[in-house]
C-alpha cells in the first residue's frame, strides 16, 4: 500500500493521554497514516462485538477522530469478526468505514478507497 498511496507516516500502537473532567484518559490507536496531509485511523478488533462491545468501538474511533484531526480525519474499524447491523449503521451515520466480517477479503480495495492515491491535485 505504501508503494501505491502518498503515506507520508505510518505507526502502530499509538498511546494517546488526554485530559477529561481532571483526569487523565488513556486510549491506544492500532494504527494511524498520514496520506497527503490527511489524517487516517484505523482501530482492528479481533473479539465478538456481542456485548455492547461495538457501540464502544465506534465512538472511541470516532471521538480520537475529532479530537486529533475533526473534519480532516478519516477512519476505519477492521475486524475479522462481524459487526452488529446498527452498530455498522451507526458507524456510517457517523463518517468511520468499516470492513469486517467476510468483507476482511477486500481489505487492500477498501483501503485503496480510503485513501486515494491523491487528493486535490490537479
Amino acid at each position: 500500500m505504501k508503494a501505491e498511496r502518498p503515506i507520508q507516516d505510518l505507526a502502530r500502537g499509538i498511546e494517546i493521554t488526554r485530559e477529561a473532567g481532571g483526569e487523565a484518559v488513556h486510549n491506544e490507536l492500532d494504527v494511524a497514516c498520514l496520506a497527503d496531509n490527511a489524517l487516517y485511523l484505523f482501530e482492528a478488533k479481533t473479539k465478538h462485538f456481542d456485548r455492547g462491545e461495538g457501540a464502544e468501538v465506534v465512538y472511541k474511533i470516532d471521538t480520537l477522530r475529532e479530537l486529533l484531526g475533526a473534519v480532516h480525519a478519516n477512519a476505519m474499524i477492521v475486524s475479522y469478526k462481524p459487526l452488529g447491523e446498527a452498530h455498522r449503521r451507526r458507524a456510517k451515520d457517523l463518517g468511520v468505514a468499516t470492513c469486517v466480517g467476510k468483507e476482511i477479503g477486500w481489505l487492500r480495495e477498501q483501503l485503496r478507497h480510503l485513501i486515494p492515491a491523491h487528493r486535490g491535485r490537479g
